[in-house]
């Protein structure tokens, strides 16, 4: 019986490692995405894309610069909004405090 018990756990622990990788390989990430993680979700969880509108995720990012003092250089910012909205026509807002 204890034999039985083993396999069956071994069996199933299987199973799942195999369906965690059975998604789509993903490719690397962009720079924008990498941004994204490395600055935003270091403190929350990760947000989906949709989520939010292209304006929201403009005023979000400004937020987080001036109430969250999150610390981005004018093309670090270009870079996270390009990701988060999936446009490079987003209007970039400057730092808080910076003309």
């Amino acid at each position: 019986m204890r034999r039985l018990a083993w396999a069956l756990l071994v069996c199933a622990a299987c199973g799942l490692a195999s369906a965690c990788g059975a998604g789509k390989p993903r490719g690397p990430l962009s720079e924008g995405e990498r941004l994204y993680r490395a600055k935003c979700t270091s403190c929350h969880s990760a947000y989906e894309l949709h989520e939010y509108s292209p304006a929201q995720w403009t005023k979000s990012v400004a937020e987080m610069e001036r109430l969250k003092r999150v610390r981005l250089a004018a093309d670090e910012r270009a870079l996270l909004l390009e990701f988060l909205t999936g446009s490079t026509q987003v209007p970039v807002q400057p730092a808080p405090g910076k003309p």
